[in-house]
């Protein structure tokens, strides 16, 4: 089924007043869902101001200074248009209350009815509706190698200078603190396998958000070789139902941790988002952590993921330990 904008919007709104019904919304918030969450690619800035305005006036919501808010007259718009009822037809007010009221007494009946008697119903088909997401983030402590050894780990204030948390990021929640781990693959300064699992259970997965960033570069550590344009990073979702590979290329797909770093590879597809600039512990000079989505494919939505591998390539293409795959966080977005 097709939504308007102004459903979507509404949607969104409606998920975030199922944890807090009084907070409010932060445009920006309302714009990385409308672009990243679902796609919607066909509405422009003015198309979203006049959806907001729509809404407002319709008093589907409210708003505070670019925040904004569902009422409960939108929240019931949405249970409506996710819960959809056939036509019944031209009847009064006072006919419809009848049947209504008619209809409940109906249904007691046969409830107590099937308690007194102690008969065991059978589950009917029940249509879940799969319209909101949830998101699990990703302990990176559990990744191993591929004999289940652990891995070496750091942490995010070794990076940073200001690491971020996760309230500086998106709405997408990951493990970000001072504390939280950092996961490389082989490179000049980590001795971790070039190939590293991670164990999952995760049922109905929708996508996978990497925080996902390159290390070393600049050709004076790859031995003179340009990595720009290479395929750098093989990711393997596995799931019960089948794999799905994705492969990453440098300077498209994912990029340098260390942006101001000279003659490495610090240029961006429009795919991937920046959600954090800062500088790298100990020095000046900016560095970045990148937000990648991968989408897992319609038909296995409905599967467990059992594991994620990611497999720093450099090593058999360019038979050097450079550059390093850097992970800062991962996060499963499922159905509920």
């Amino acid at each position: 089924m097709e939504y308007s904008l102004e459903e979507y919007i509404l949607f969104h709104l409606d998920f975030r007043a199922c944890s807090d019904p009084l907070r409010f919304v932060p445009l920006s918030e309302i714009n990385f869902y409308l672009a990243s969450n679902y796609g919607v690619g066909n509405f422009n800035e003015t198309n979203l101001t006049l959806a907001l305005h729509y809404l407002i006036e319709k008093r589907y919501i409210q708003e505070d200074t670019a925040h904004y808010r569902i009422t409960a007259q939108g929240r019931d718009y949405v249970y409506r248009i996710t819960h959809p009822k056939p036509p019944i037809g031209e009847k009064s007010l006072r006919a419809q209350y009848i049947s209504n009221f008619l209809a409940v007494i109906g249904v007691l009946v046969a409830l107590f009815g099937l308690i007194y008697a102690g008969s065991s119903a059978r589950k009917s088909n029940i249509t879940t509706s799969r319209l909101f997401t949830q998101f699990k983030p990703v302990d990176l402590s559990t990744a191993i190698d591929i004999n289940n050894n652990q891995l070496n780990l750091t942490k995010l204030i070794n990076w940073f200078s200001n690491p971020p948390v996760n309230n500086d990021l998106s709405i997408v929640p990951f493990y970000l603190s001072n504390d939280s781990f950092v996961l490389e693959t082989e490179s000049q300064n980590s001795s971790n396998p070039s190939v590293i699992y991670i164990p999952l259970k995760i049922q109905n997965p929708v996508k996978i958000h990497f925080l996902l960033n390159l290390s070393y570069t600049p050709s004076t550590y790859t031995g003179g070789v340009n990595v720009v344009d290479k395929n750098v990073c093989l990711i393997h979702v596995i799931t019960d139902q089948g794999q799905v590979d994705y492969n990453l290329t440098a300077g498209q797909d994912i990029r340098e941790w260390v942006i101001g770093a000279a003659n490495s590879a610090n240029t961006l597809g429009s795919r991937v988002k920046t959600i954090w600039t800062g500088s790298m512990r100990g020095s000046n000079v900016t560095a970045a952590i990148d937000h990648q989505t991968l989408e897992i494919p319609q038909n296995l939505r409905s599967s467990m993921i059992n594991s994620i591998s990611i497999e720093d390539t450099s090593q058999s293409l360019f038979l050097n330990k450079n550059p390093g795959i850097v992970i800062f966080g991962i996060s499963v977005e499922h159905y509920k």
